[in-house]
């Protein structure tokens, strides 16, 4: 999901089961935010913790705020597809930590 935190947005999600670290990538494309997992790391364990990264650049901002988010999903083959992704308004104190 994408949190709205103040001025700033947050990808925000739990890992999985297994020991890898997963770090999603982001893009603007067709007008829309693209969350996608191009890469996983095995250095750290953070099985069931919640993760999230900061969204930024203005190109970024902007599709995220007209068009939405999703997260690319390889199959089907060979476009795949794009499922949305769920935005949360949150107020900064919510957020604090």
């Amino acid at each position: 999901m994408v949190v709205h935190r103040g001025d700033a947005y947050f990808l925000v999600w739990t890992q999985g089961a297994h020991p890898f670290f997963f770090r999603p990538n982001y893009k603007a494309m067709d007008g829309r935010l693209v969350f996608a997992l191009v890469a996983t790391s095995s250095s750290g364990n953070l099985a069931g913790r919640q993760q999230e990264m900061k969204i930024e650049g203005a190109d970024n901002l902007q599709a995220l705020q007209r068009g939405g988010a999703c997260w690319w999903e390889r199959e089907p083959e060979p476009e795949g597809r794009f499922p949305r992704l769920q935005v949360v308004e949150e107020s900064p104190a919510a957020g604090a930590r």
